[in-house]
């Protein structure tokens, strides 16, 4: 058995999927394997991730979306030296370069990880997360849940892993650089859509001091699109609820 299995999910976009192989190839640590699978004809992320799980011959499983970048040459090597078989990891992301709704969105990402990890509940991240490979006996639907979306699936998935023993660090020297060119069409249809969804890790009712406190750069712009995006959550919440 090999030490890693990287699965990329991708939605077909060649230049991003090259790019992100190119900082593979840099990598200083190079035991491993590389697994990629499209989401096409209606296959949602978590089918496509649990195929690419189920094929993995790995000790660890490693997840990457197409539209992410290791930073620099020792990254793998980094992650490898913390492998430990009862915790899995997961890291934020690094904007570089984007534009302003991509920085917004980015920063909004991390902000709710490092909300949810101050409280103890810190929450995969599932296009950048390392687990260890735990068989074949967990059903189609493991690692991630098919029956929600857009961060469900990883509060699903983290209380899957606490309930198999596995705990969970976010760590910021594991964030990747992710700059999949998000335009305000995107940045306003993930908010409808975050809006929509069932579970969903942080609520609408949080307090905006903690919001405050936690938000890294971005300036007036960014701030006021981050919470105009929060907005929306909130009126497509009370609007349509995800039950209807």
């Amino acid at each position: 058995m090999i030490p890693l299995s990287i699965l990329i999910s991708s939605h077909g976009r060649k230049p991003l999927l090259a790019r992100l192989q190119q900082s593979l190839q840099a990598q200083t640590f190079a035991d491993y394997e590389i697994l990629i699978g499209e989401t096409q004809h209606g296959r949602s992320l978590a089918v496509v991730r649990n195929e690419l799980y189920r094929r993995a011959r790995g000790r660890w499983v490693y997840f990457l979306d197409e539209d992410c970048v290791l930073p620099d040459p020792e990254f793998l090597a980094r992650m490898s030296a913390n492998l430990k078989s009862e915790r899995a990891f997961g890291g934020g992301y690094i904007g570089r370069g984007l534009s302003i709704w991509q920085k917004s969105y980015n920063a909004l990402v991390n902000y709710w990880l490092h909300l949810h990890a101050r409280r103890g509940q810190a929450l995969p991240v599932a296009g950048n997360f390392l687990m260890p490979r735990l068989g074949e006996e967990f059903g189609e639907d493991f690692p991630f849940s098919r029956a929600h979306s857009f961060g469900g699936e990883e509060v699903s998935l983290r209380l899957n892993l606490l309930t198999r023993g596995i705990g969970f660090d976010l760590r910021e020297d594991f964030s990747v650089v992710h700059d999949g060119g998000k335009r305000a069409v995107d940045f306003f249809r993930g908010a409808w859509r975050h809006g929509q969804a069932d579970h969903q890790p942080v609520r609408a009712g949080f307090a905006l001091t903690h919001f405050f406190s936690n938000f890294r750069g971005g300036g007036v712009r960014a701030t006021s699109l981050m919470l105009a995006y929060l907005s929306l959550v909130w009126m497509s919440r009370q609007l349509w609820p995800a039950s209807q």
